[in-house]
């Protein structure tokens, strides 16, 4: 009886429960449809939102782009930014315009003022008569040589003409013919010792006062000199064309002075050059410009002579000089630290256009000295940043100015 009224209480309150849990269900997915169409809305609105702003940053960075290329090679500073960068600008006009260039060079001997003595006759030398370093005078004896070729000319030489001189004598007896070959004969044996130094006149004399030393030679100096180089070894034989000794005038020598690179001038722009030694100075004057690079520094080189009547200048030393230019139509004479160059190899320098604005300006290289630049290709009107120039050119293109737009 007890077990079947707890059944009964059991099944009564089924009914109840049921009903409690379908208003909790019912309640449930009401709030949680509420949530999701809320969360829903929120991220349509923040989807809607966040494009927006993308989109509004995208012209933006087109416009700040556009506006970039628009403004390529120029540059807007604060004041406090020109400070820090220690930024300094000067007028163009408060430049220097004098042209001179201090270049630095080689001396070297006057090929023109050398020369090489050498035999014209094969033979073996016998006596020098001259030493490294001698001065000579321009046919003076510097060495005897013997020649087996020039005895038997000489012999050759003297015999007809003895017997022309014989037949002139007995010309009543002897044909004119015979005469006339005899002579034709003697006059070429004294043109081939003419031509390697002998003279005819005292080659007789030598002969007639008993001196038989035929085929013996002095060699001659061709001009005066030093002797600078000496090959002559007694005993030796030598062939002919080959140089025995070697001289130079050294009252006059070559100044090779080396040019900047991308440096090119003539003798139209040279006004005057000086060679400087101490506090002294001594005039050049301008010869050549060498057509060939040197190898080593690839550098080109104008060539002056350098008077050297005290012989205080030799070989090899080397010396500066200082070369006064013609001042090249709208020419400027700059710090080198204004001149920059980019990675096409073009020159500029930053031009000042406004109180904080500064424009880089393509020029021309014109030369260097002494860290002071020649260019052209701006106005007297320009002011030219004069310190803080690199600075500037790292600042261009770390804002992403194209910096090779021209």
């Amino acid at each position: 009886m007890v077990q079947s009224k707890w059944w009964l209480a059991l099944l009564a309150s089924i009914p109840f429960v049921l009903f409690h849990a379908n208003t909790f269900a019912t309640q449930r997915f009401q709030s949680e449809a509420s949530t999701s169409h809320a969360d829903h809305e929120h991220k349509e609105n923040k989807y809607d939102e966040h494009g927006h702003d993308e989109e509004k940053s995208h012209t933006s960075e087109e416009e700040d782009d556009s506006h970039g290329h628009e403004e390529a090679a120029e540059l807007t500073l604060s004041d406090q930014q020109i400070r820090s960068m220690d930024i300094q600008a000067q007028p163009i006009r408060a430049l220097d315009r004098g042209a001179a260039l201090t270049l630095t060079g080689e001396i070297r001997f006057n090929q023109y003022l050398s020369a090489s003595i050498t035999s014209k006759l094969e033979g073996q030398i016998q006596k020098r008569h001259v030493r490294l370093g001698d001065h000579v005078q321009q046919g003076q004896v510097v060495a005897t040589l013997y020649s087996p070729d020039l005895a038997n000319l000489s012999s050759d030489y003297m015999i007809k003409y003895t017997d022309l001189q014989r037949l002139k004598k007995l010309k009543q007896n002897v044909s004119r013919q015979s005469i006339q070959t005899l002579t034709v004969e003697v006059a070429l044996q004294e043109a081939k010792l003419s031509a390697i130094g002998v003279l005819p006149k005292k080659l007789r004399l030598d002969f007639q006062a008993g001196n038989t030393q035929l085929g013996q030679w002095q060699l001659t100096a061709p001009s005066s000199g030093t002797i600078i180089d000496d090959q002559l070894i007694i005993g030796d034989w030598i062939e002919p064309g080959v140089a025995i000794f070697q001289t130079v005038d050294e009252s006059s020598l070559w100044f090779d002075a080396q040019l900047p690179l991308k440096t090119y001038l003539s003798f139209e722009d040279i006004t005057a050059a000086y060679l400087i030694e101490q506090s002294q100075t001594v005039s050049l004057s301008p010869v050549s410009v060498l057509h060939q690079v040197d190898e080593k520094t690839r550098t080109q080189s104008i060539r002056f002579s350098l008077p050297n009547q005290d012989h205080r200048w030799h070989k090899g030393m080397l010396a500066k000089a200082v070369i006064q230019l013609k001042t090249p139509n709208n020419a400027w004479k700059v710090p080198i630290s204004s001149v920059l160059q980019d990675k096409d190899g073009d020159w500029f320098v930053f031009v000042k256009t406004s109180q904080n604005t500064f424009k880089q300006q393509e020029i021309e290289w014109l030369g260097e000295e002494s860290q002071i630049a020649m260019v052209r290709g701006l106005s007297p009107e320009d002011t030219i940043v004069t310190q803080g120039a690199f600075t500037l050119f790292a600042e261009l293109a770390k804002s992403g100015f194209d910096i090779h737009n021209h």
